[in-house]
């Protein structure tokens, strides 16, 4: 806001703000963004801050001079295996939305630049069953799957008529707990090195 715009902002005396200081760290050659989601009373879920980045992304100054952008979570790392050793793979979406200009695996390079090639937006497969016996994804659906988790989200149906279980990246965020001594460490120092820990798990 501008200063002539603070300054006519008059808040009540009894409409105090709910004021939380929850601290992030930014790695911006990755792209990633790490953050503290509860701290004591204080708590933000992973969700509400890609809604809050969201939001301000679609400002519409930034989206005429630096276009659309996605904001994905990260999921828990299990969550693939979970999908595809589900019993009877009834269906599996795969969607892709290519990420800012990184250093990618040749397998990723590969999809983004056959994607900006052919000037998409987003890459999409889904896949359904032939018979009762369910999917048998190859190695590069599962490529394509890990690409997904973090440029995307991947969702599979699993199990018999009646008794399906849909399991989605996009419901089950990377979180990790982190302890460390405040008489003995600034806070900010700490996430910063859990950050860089998670990250490395995230890229490997």
């Amino acid at each position: 806001a501008a200063r002539e715009e603070l300054e006519s902002i008059n808040i009540p005396d009894e409409l105090k703000p709910h004021f939380q200081f929850l601290p992030f760290v930014f790695f911006a050659r990755r792209h990633r963004l790490v953050l503290v989601t509860k701290d004591k009373r204080d708590t933000l879920s992973p969700k509400q801050a890609a809604t809050i980045l969201q939001h301000t992304f679609e400002a519409p100054e930034l989206l005429q001079s630096h276009g659309k952008a996605d904001i994905v979570v990260e999921p828990s790392r299990e969550l693939l295996d979970t999908i595809f050793k589900a019993q009877r793979l009834r269906s599996l979406i795969i969607e892709i939305t290519p990420p800012n200009p990184d250093d990618f695996e040749e397998f990723e390079k590969e999809i983004f630049e056959n994607m900006n090639e052919q000037r998409a937006g987003s890459y999409r497969i889904e896949m359904r069953e032939a018979d009762g016996l369910g999917l048998s994804p190859d190695a590069r659906t599962k490529l394509l799957a890990k690409v997904a988790q973090s440029n995307g989200s991947v969702i599979g149906v699993s199990g018999q008529r009646g008794k399906t279980k849909t399991v989605s990246t996009k419901s089950h965020p990377l979180e990790e707990h982190a302890l460390f001594l405040p008489n003995l460490q600034p806070r900010s120092e700490a996430l910063l090195i859990a950050g860089a820990a998670l990250l490395k798990r995230i890229l490997n």
